[in-house]
């Protein structure tokens, strides 16, 4: 059964988000994973509280009433409300703002940070990574990885491909994926 909860400041006592959930536990409306910047800010400041609004309900309907929800109390982005929400609800991406949506173009065109945040603001979140990442080991190799050439090195490392080999390799990709 599907669920739909909110999220409420408790140092203004306001509605600051609202989502959907199908697991018998509410965990989803409980977890502090996969939350927009937004969200992360406002939990940052102050502490919240979690309000299950509606329960067992299908996921079809829990969709409906999230949109429901979300147009009731509005959206920041959209200049309609106090919800930091990015979408309309139902889970898909309808209703997004502009803002978002250059957001994300500019995240995948090719623009480099400092080009849009400037040279010093790209330094600055340089030296932060940089330094949440000290100390912290490299990951580990893959348990698939493991033991594949027996301590051998790979006899294929630093080789190069002969022209006959590559256009072999060609045409037997372009028969078989037509």
């Amino acid at each position: 059964m599907a669920y739909v909860y909110k999220h409420i400041r408790k140092d203004k006592n306001v509605v600051f988000y609202v989502g959907m959930g199908t697991d018998d536990s509410y965990s989803r409306a409980r977890t502090k994973h996969s939350r927009n910047r937004h969200w992360k800010r406002i939990v940052a400041k102050t502490e919240y509280e979690v309000e299950i609004i509606e329960s067992n309900l299908t996921k079809e309907e829990a969709y409906e009433k999230e949109i429901w929800y979300i147009k009731f109390y509005g959206r920041r982005d959209m200049k309609t409300g106090t919800l930091v929400n990015l979408t309309g609800g139902g889970g898909g991406f309808l209703d997004i703002s502009e803002e978002t949506k250059q957001h994300f173009r500019d995240l995948y065109t090719g623009i480099s940070l400092a080009e849009r945040l400037g040279e010093e603001r790209a330094k600055e979140i340089g030296k932060k990574i940089s330094e949440a990442n000290k100390g912290k080991s490299k990951p580990k190799q893959s348990a698939t990885m493991k033991g594949r050439y027996k301590g051998k090195e790979n006899p294929m490392f630093g080789k190069l491909h002969t022209e006959e080999f590559k256009e072999a390799r060609r045409q037997y990709f372009l028969k078989n994926n037509p």
